[in-house]
């Protein structure tokens, strides 16, 4: 049993198109959509990943934000885009923009070092090269990001109800959000998270500070900001992958959504952040992505 909001035609597309996706591929309907675009003017494709884990086990007891794709399930995808696509790395996107052909990019956001270890070692047995897009002031670190954050006080509360409008901050009431979420089980966990989160990544960097404490004291949990169950590569390891071919892009100095930072911010979280990466690696840094694939609120 399934139910659909029959209300949204937006959800029934959704919903049919995924049902009738592998029919379409197998009638060849995708590949000759792609090859007749492709006739006139470059199509250019970019994947992005965050944590590449050995396998799905590894996920157990991570809620959404925390848990990678499997190695297999990795391989799978990039096995696809090869099939189709001609790889290129994301710094040279602009040399193909005038040349007709179907061509893609791999990236990797936030730098955990499942990266080096279990994707990075793929991509090169598939002859492909990639870029991985780092996070300047966690390099070398053992900071949370404020998700992980999130994740370790939901995941350690003994509560079994959040109550948001005990959280007395201004911004929140301008999300349509409600007030009371359950913490009974790990699903229920799991949806807290999830919606917390939609929230937080259109949120200033000093929203975030002003709501982390207010959450770990209404759930009577000690916010942890450092100590990490999975790892940030080290300097050696982004050196080792550069001197491999592989690009390291910068991603901000804090993730910092640059959409609701203030103008004085950018300085930090742009320049500064790609001075360190200079610096650090000894060599210009040829890519920069901001974080959640967005620069406005």
């Amino acid at each position: 049993m399934f139910n659909i909001n029959w209300s949204s035609k937006v959800k029934i597309n959704e919903f049919v198109l995924k049902a009738l996706s592998p029919i379409l591929y197998g009638l060849g309907f995708y590949q000759r959509n792609w090859k007749n675009k492709a006739k006139t003017k470059a199509c250019v494709a970019v994947v992005y990943y965050h944590r590449v884990v050995e396998s799905n086990k590894v996920n157990d007891g991570l809620l959404s934000d925390e848990a990678g794709i499997s190695a297999e399930a990795f391989e799978k995808h990039m096995r696809f885009m090869l099939k189709h696509f001609t790889p290129i790395k994301p710094s040279e996107v602009n040399d193909v923009l005038d040349k007709p052909g179907l061509y893609f990019a791999v990236t990797f956001d936030d730098g955990f070092e499942d990266n080096y270890t279990i994707a990075a070692p793929i991509l090169s047995k598939l002859g492909l090269s990639g870029a991985f897009f780092v996070v300047s002031d966690f390099i070398n670190t053992d900071k949370l990001f404020w998700w992980e954050q999130l994740a370790v006080v939901l995941k350690n509360t003994n509560s079994t109800k959040l109550d948001l409008s005990l959280i007395n901050l201004d911004w929140l009431s301008e999300h349509k959000l409600e007030n009371q979420l359950s913490l009974e089980t790990g699903e229920q966990k799991n949806a807290a998270q999830i919606k917390i989160a939609a929230i937080l990544r259109h949120s200033s960097p000093s929203q975030i500070q002003q709501f982390m404490p207010a959450l770990s004291q209404q759930l009577g949990v000690e916010l942890k900001i450092n100590g990490r169950s999975h790892p940030l590569m080290t300097w050696q390891q982004l050196d080792d992958l550069q001197n491999r071919g592989i690009d390291i892009g910068g991603h901000t100095a804090t993730h910092a959504n640059l959409g609701t930072c203030k103008p004085e911010d950018y300085e930090n979280e742009i320049l500064n952040a790609t001075v360190t990466l200079k610096k650090g690696l000894n060599k210009d840094v040829p890519a920069f992505a901001y974080p959640y694939g967005t620069f406005s609120h």
